[in-house]
């Protein structure tokens, strides 16, 4: 499951009893469960412990709890909602290492790591450009799936600090697909999901413009084969990586825009 969809069940607290309760996707109300121990604070870390388990982020946590309480086509219901209004702490230029997802292997890492409050949780993104070309590139084994986060595509990680201060970070899970994928002889390296439409970043070395990212709209897939369409070729790693972000963060401007014209409308509408 995308870490933007409904998942189908969280766990939270009862916020006047602190009993520890399932809440099921498209069920309103809660459930009781057998985890729940009496007590208040113990039940809260027990249900940040399952949630993580079984890999449910904040934002689908809250989403879920929304639908619930209000109903499921509320804009709340909606986990992207959470992501598109993370608000940013900090930002620190970092180096270290990064675990690679599949392998007992370490890789360099680079460049500018950011602290978001999503969903009133503190979430630790880094930026696409700080990742190898063999961290993220066409002989790893596995796709990036970086989260949306006020339209740009950062990948959500967990840190720890090392002995020597350098930075030690694991991807969080639902981040990465094992599931590679070629289209027109380039590998799929990167894939992010920008509401109706997806983008993705490619690689060939022995093509003639080396990387590409490509629009796809799933919708319109036909007979099982992905649409891409709208290439945009480069030489550079570096110029790829900034137009894939740029690609995803315009749509995302042009979508929201459409949102406040709709939404202007209906209150026009309703006076």
């Amino acid at each position: 499951m995308k870490r933007n969809e409904i998942p189908l069940f969280c766990f939270t607290t009862l916020q006047e009893t602190g009993e520890l309760v399932l809440v099921k996707q498209y069920e309103k109300g809660y459930f009781k469960t057998d985890y729940d121990v009496g007590n208040r604070r113990k039940n809260m870390e027990m249900a940040d412990f399952l949630n993580r388990k079984y890999s449910i982020t904040p934002a689908q946590k809250e989403a879920l709890l929304c639908g619930s309480l209000f109903g499921w086509h509320h804009a709340a219901a909606d986990p992207q909602e959470y992501y598109d209004k993370a608000v940013l702490e900090k930002t620190e230029m970092i180096s270290g290492h990064i675990k690679d997802p599949v392998m007992s292997v370490m890789y360099p890492v680079k460049g500018k790591l950011y602290q978001y409050y999503v969903a009133g949780k503190e979430m630790h993104y880094l930026d696409l450009s700080a990742l190898s070309a063999g961290y993220m590139g066409k002989d790893a084994t596995y796709v990036m799936i970086p989260d949306l986060i006020q339209g740009i595509p950062l990948m959500p990680v967990r840190v720890k600090m090392a002995h020597n201060g350098s930075h030690v970070l694991e991807l969080e899970n639902g981040s990465f697909s094992s599931e590679k994928e070629v289209n027109q002889s380039y590998s799929i390296i990167a894939r992010v999901q920008v509401r109706d439409v997806e983008y993705v970043m490619a690689e060939n070395e022995k093509a003639p413009s080396r990387y590409v990212t490509w629009e796809r709209t799933p919708v319109n897939d036909k007979d099982g084969e992905k649409n891409y369409y709208w290439g945009n070729y480069s030489d550079s790693r570096e110029s790829i990586i900034s137009i894939f972000k740029e690609r995803a963060q315009s749509k995302f401007q042009f979508q929201r825009k459409l949102k406040q014209n709709r939404n202007r409308k209906q209150e026009e509408k309703e006076r």
